[in-house]
């Protein structure tokens, strides 16, 4: 037996021992001190990646340590959110039949709790940022790979983002069965990752639908990886012995050449996967700037058609009393389930239909639908909640609005104090007219809400003036709010504003344990987030319910919801 493989057998006999059996950080490094693996208690703890360690002196992140001879300390690591964590260190030299094989520290935390804490944090993070059926990154971690990229590219550095809509998903679900087509998934997703470039991340978009962030590339090569994804997708899948031929449709858009925003980069590609579906699908096209009129004029001709072709679905996300751990509310968010393009997202159709005047029977349907779906799960024994549904600009303007509630509520049979209506700010502009509407709404037994405050005008005349019942922060202030002093302190003010005007304030955007805390100590009454649900449809609403009281439950008694 060599040296090395004296080492290698070593190193694997030990790490696999100890990262089953100890709940212990374990670092393995050589007689350099130059870490070469460490195992999964540490992962938790730090929240970082294992690359994060690996490779580096283990004085970089631990202190200056005596290495070479058994001795035990404490040290402290910083996690991924610059907190400082207590270890009792104990390092040991570790010989081999005579050799020296490495050096092993285990590090236990002084604060035991921290493990689980940690642990429930990388879990939600997980739930966040990753998709749960392929493993693969989501969009929200698109996002913030995206910022990250942008923030550190060189002014002469191209990306290409590539949207990839898989052809008549539908129809695989409808013929082969949903776990076969979720498997078939997983099976696009391998597929997807085997054929690009390692430092090229892919992201499931939504159900059929996966995103490709290509970097430091030309159009040349982006053309070549594209034709590649093509033919690759000549090959049938072969799922639980059945097999699934399939073609994708590409939409791919070139960052600075096409924008630099985000959401306006998404928009370009799935504009140019539109055309690519168009010209016959099994092709792919890159976004222009002369696409945006056809592909508009093509969407909205679409959209008319997609309300009596019942295309568009309600799904619903909880509000929850912070104070009691119980779901007091959701909020209605409308989709479009596109025959060909599946979920569509809302700021790729609500802007047009908003101009095209679609949107007022859009929002008809939105509320009406939203009313029988509380009224079915009171009937259905779920416990009451608040129906919140988002009115547009062009709805609340149009006169009649209070006439349509009151209808959607008759026909519903839903009682008017279990239905809230959310307004944003842009629609208090004109004062008189908003002060006699929402005045009727609240006769008529409605709750109103002021959504996304912080985020527009944000004129405090608003919450003195108009009869408002709600006030919801934008979650603007809620993303920073544990790592930036000053939105802890604009965060706060807020809160206190809305308790002081006897509004019940509900904060958007929670994503984070350390946020939902930082929000309890500040008396916030309600909150909503990723962190407590994803929006779900209608009928997964009982089991989130459950889910979240489950949940709060062991933790402080807080106080009664303002409701």
């Amino acid at each position: 037996m060599t040296p090395c493989s004296v080492i290698h057998s070593a190193e694997a006999e030990i790490l696999k021992i100890l990262s089953k059996y100890t709940s212990d950080a374990v670092v393995w490094m050589n007689d350099d001190g130059v870490i070469l693996n460490v195992n999964e208690t540490l992962l938790t703890l730090s929240g970082h990646p294992a690359e994060y360690f690996v490779g580096r002196p283990f004085g970089r992140f631990f202190g200056v340590q005596l290495l070479h001879q058994l001795n035990q300390s404490k040290v402290y690591v910083r996690d991924v959110n610059e907190r400082e964590l207590e270890l009792e260190m104990t390092i040991a030299p570790v010989d081999y039949e005579g050799k020296r094989a490495g050096i092993l520290a285990i590090g236990r935390p002084v604060n035991p709790n921290r493990l689980q804490e940690q642990a429930l944090i990388r879990q939600i993070r997980q739930l966040t940022y990753y998709d749960s059926l392929t493993g693969l990154p989501n969009l929200n971690k698109f996002k913030e790979v995206w910022q990250r990229l942008h923030a550190h590219a060189s002014p002469e550095a191209t990306c290409a983002i590539v949207l990839l809509d898989l052809d008549r998903f539908g129809i695989v679900n409808h013929y082969a069965g949903y776990d076969r087509g979720d498997d078939f998934l997983v099976a696009v997703s391998q597929r997807l990752t085997s054929i690009i470039r390692q430092e090229d991340p892919v992201f499931r978009w939504s159900i059929d639908r996966f995103l490709i962030l290509l970097q430091d590339v030309n159009k040349q090569q982006v053309r070549q990886i594209a034709e590649r994804i093509l033919e690759q997708f000549q090959l049938p899948f072969v799922v639980k012995q059945m097999e699934i031929s399939i073609t994708p449709s590409l939409g791919i858009t070139m960052s600075p050449e096409d924008g630099e925003d985000v959401d306006m980069l998404l928009n370009n590609a799935s504009t140019a996967t539109y055309y690519a579906k168009e010209a016959g699908k099994n092709s792919y096209r890159f976004y222009s700037r002369n696409m945006d009129s056809g592909a508009s004029l093509a969407m909205e001709q679409q959209l008319r058609k997609a309300l009596e072709r019942k295309e568009f679905v309600l799904h619903y996300q909880p509000k929850v009393d912070i104070g009691r751990g119980e779901v007091v509310g959701v909020e209605a968010l409308l989709r479009w389930n596109h025959p060909d393009f599946g979920l569509v997202p809302p700021n790729q159709f609500i802007p047009l239909a908003e101009e095209s005047g679609l949107i007022v029977p859009i929002g008809e349907w939105v509320l009406e639908t939203a009313c029988l779906q509380n009224k079915a799960w009171q009937q259905a024994g779920v416990p009451p909640v608040f129906m919140s549904v988002n009115l547009s600009p062009r709805q609340f303007k149009d006169g009649s609005i209070v006439q349509k509630v009151k209808r959607s509520l008759e026909k519903s049979g839903l009682s008017p104090e279990f239905l809230e209506l959310e307004l944003t700010e842009s629609m208090m502009l004109d004062m008189s007219y908003a002060a006699e509407t929402l005045a009727q709404l609240k006769q008529l037994g409605v709750r109103t809400s002021l959504d996304d405050f912080g985020k527009g005008y944000s004129s405090l005349t608003y919450l003195k003036s108009l009869p408002l019942d709600i006030l919801k922060v934008d979650s603007s202030f809620v993303r920073h709010c544990t790592e930036n002093d000053q939105d802890a302190v604009l965060l706060k003010t807020i809160i206190n504003m809305g308790q002081n005007l006897e509004m019940t304030v509900v904060a958007e955007g929670v994503e984070e344990e350390e946020q939902l805390e930082m929000l309890r100590s500040f008396g916030c009454h309600q909150a909503q987030g990723f962190l407590l649900s994803m929006p779900v449809p209608g009928e997964a609403i009982p089991s989130a319910i459950s889910g979240i009281r489950a949940r709060f439950q062991g933790g402080a008694e807080g106080s009664e919801s303002i409701t």
